[in-house]
């Protein structure tokens, strides 16, 4: 069921990503969610990060918890950087995928933390219901997820172009 679960997640996650920039309302949400896995290598692909991640992230927590945490918030952005990496086409191995996410997450660890920290009061509440209110916020909070991966990557071609001049 874990495993399922993770694809369901991700392909939500990906499909509430393309609607974030796009903003158009598909037909069939559920059939575009499955179909986001129709690029070339994302299936694979989205496997081989999830199980790179668990393995540094339990190293990192290994050594002590709050290493752990803070590795697990860096390397936050590598699915939806090697999303973005398989549409545009471009070559990306898995461990290419967790640096540029933490490259992204450069100074913006502490942004992440608290914006998972304001869902807390409604991951309470839904489960509160037996769950049935993470039907409405799973999407509400992947689509927030989203919107901030986007705010990384523009900060960080900002900070590119400034760096630059």
């Amino acid at each position: 069921m874990s495993i399922l679960a993770f694809f369901a997640s991700t392909a939500a996650m990906f499909s509430l990503l393309s609607f974030f920039r796009n903003g158009e309302k598909q037909p069939h949400p559920f059939l575009q969610s499955i179909e986001v896995y129709k690029t070339k290598g994302l299936f694979l692909g989205t496997i081989g990060i999830a199980i790179l991640q668990f393995i540094w992230i339990f190293l990192w927590t290994w050594l002590l918890i709050i290493p752990g945490i803070i590795k697990s918030f860096s390397y936050s952005q590598a699915l939806y950087v090697y999303k973005d990496a398989k549409e545009s086409g471009e070559s990306i191995r898995f461990r290419d995928a967790i640096t540029r996410s933490r490259q992204l997450m450069d100074g913006h660890k502490w942004e992440y933390f608290v914006l998972q920290l304001s869902f807390l009061g409604w991951l309470i509440l839904a489960n509160l219901v037996l769950g049935l209110g993470m039907i409405i916020l799973l999407p509400y909070m992947y689509l927030t997820f989203a919107g901030f991966y986007d705010y990384l990557k523009k900060d960080l071609a900002e900070k590119a172009s400034t760096s630059a001049e």
